[in-house]
């Protein structure tokens, strides 16, 4: 269980997701996904202020991924 949900909410939540089918399901998949990459985002900037979008998106890209753009 996350240590952020209470145990009704995760319950709740493993509940919602269990019935979910088809493109539903893919598309709360993708939200998630994208709602942890804003958040990563975010992260990256208020530690590099300095970086522009196109350097944080590369330093997001490295973090997921391993792979540097331009090296």
């Amino acid at each position: 269980m996350p240590l952020d949900t209470s145990a009704e909410a995760a319950r709740v939540q493993t509940e919602i997701h269990r019935v979910l089918r088809g493109p539903r399901r893919l598309q709360l998949a993708c939200q998630m996904s994208e709602t942890v990459r804003d958040l990563a985002r975010a992260r990256i900037r208020s530690k590099h202020p300095e970086f522009d979008e196109s350097a944080t998106r590369d330093w997001l890209t490295w973090e997921l991924y391993g792979v540097r753009r331009n090296g």
